[in-house]
């Protein structure tokens, strides 16, 4: 068993892991929760296994089951990103700055592909359709949710910009992509969520998602010395979703520590340091990005303007 330390953990909240070729999951579901408290919150599909509330007599059932591989604790993950919100010029620095190898800024942006095609999931705490820069961009009938949360109506910010920063029309990289929402948190004081959350998520993806499309996760967490394998479920599910020809771009990390003990920026397809006007590693008095070996690349990640939002009625900086 996988137990995370008492802070990053969540109480009662337990990923099980099944064996390649164990009985029918609802079988094993059925088993553990008989007569006890526990319920499932979510299927990681693929006869892989579930997420589930477990009390002491479930827990000790999934513990001894010959079908379950492991039970993992589901872990607390908090969003990456600066928080900071200030008037900010409309000419968005970041992409005068990423399509040019040297830093010479010109006041344009140019770019050759459109990223027409691509459906770029941004697993978040939800993405709110209504910003001007993502009107008519977000395909809101292909989503994923967790505990039945609104993907459309987040209660916290960071999705939203997120996803402007990746594909809005202005202020966006990729403006001719699809945006698809995968709601994973539904804390509304600091956007946190799960691992179980966000493992169900890419499972979700890599299994039933269109092609081609990648997976931005923008949230991350580290392990205790004492607990170095807490994030395995998130680990395997990010594995499973590069089997199925679907990269996961992780940031890496705000902390100003090594990105190796960040996850999922440890084991993701791609994981992007933050770099300021400067071309260098953001570092200041409320936050850092983080940096290392297992960083791929930098880019633009602060006092980017995602345009007017409707949570703080300014131009706002991410």
């Amino acid at each position: 068993m996988r137990l995370a330390d008492r802070e990053a953990g969540i109480p009662g909240e337990f990923i099980v892991r099944l064996r390649d070729g164990a009985e029918d999951e609802t079988v094993v579901e059925r088993e553990i929760l008989r007569d006890s408290h526990g319920r499932v919150i979510a299927s990681l599909g693929g006869n892989r296994g579930f997420v589930a509330r477990l009390d002491s007599v479930a827990l000790g059932r999934a513990l001894r089951n010959a079908s379950v591989r492991y039970v993992e604790q589901s872990v607390r993950l908090l969003p990456d990103a600066a928080v900071q919100h200030q008037n900010v010029p409309a000419n968005a620095w970041h992409l005068d700055r990423i399509d040019q190898q040297q830093q010479s800024p010109n006041g344009v942006y140019s770019y050759r592909y459109t990223g027409a095609g691509v459906r770029i999931w941004i697993v978040d705490t939800g993405v709110d359709p209504s910003h001007p820069d993502l009107v008519g961009r977000v395909d809101q009938l292909y989503y994923f949710t967790y505990n039945w949360t609104d993907p459309f109506a987040p209660c916290f910010w960071h999705g939203t910009p997120a996803a402007v920063v990746a594909a809005g029309t202005t202020y966006g990289v990729a403006k001719g992509a699809t945006i698809n929402v995968a709601r994973v948190s539904d804390d509304c004081n600091s956007g946190a969520m799960s691992s179980a959350a966000a493992a169900s998520a890419i499972y979700f993806i890599a299994d039933y998602s269109p092609k081609p499309a990648i997976i931005n996760a923008s949230f991350g967490g580290q392990c205790p010395w004492y607990y170095p394998w807490c994030a395995s479920s998130l680990q395997d599910a990010v594995n499973y979703a590069k089997s199925r020809g679907v990269p996961v771009i992780a940031s890496a990390g705000n902390d100003g520590s090594d990105a190796c003990d960040h996850y999922p920026a440890s084991f993701a397809s791609l994981a992007v340091g933050a770099s300021d006007p400067n071309d260098s590693r953001v570092s200041n008095s409320l936050w850092a990005s983080s940096y290392g070996g297992c960083v791929d690349l930098f880019a633009p990640g602060i006092s980017i303007g995602v345009g007017q939002d409707q949570y703080f009625g300014e131009q706002s900086a991410w």
